[in-house]
């Protein structure tokens, strides 16, 4: 059960969530967030019941396809398995789902 991929990439999800970010990712976590703000400030209003303009929920629209396409770019941010050192057994022990060969 610890060699699963999915046991794997949950473990290491859960420990990247504790592991501090280089300062290229926070500027996209601070991104994100205000889009998450943009995109979910909308939504609370018409949950309350207030009737919202159309353009409104347009421009909802378009924030939303712009943070799709940033998740994307992102997603193509990789790194090079060169870069991790084959004997480093502490990367492997923290990241085995990433240093899986």
């Amino acid at each position: 059960m610890k060699n699963n991929p999915l046991v794997l990439f949950l473990g290491e999800l859960l420990s990247r969530f504790a592991t501090k970010s280089p300062r290229f990712f926070r500027v996209f976590k601070l991104i994100s967030g205000v889009t998450y703000a943009i995109t979910g400030l909308p939504e609370v209003i018409k949950w309350a019941g207030i009737k919202l303009p159309p353009t409104l929920c347009t421009f909802e629209n378009h924030v939303v396809s712009v943070a799709a396409a940033a998740v994307f770019f992102m997603s193509m941010l990789t790194v090079d398995k060169n870069s991790i050192p084959p004997d480093d057994s502490e990367i492997k022990n923290k990241l085995p789902f990433s240093y899986k060969q």
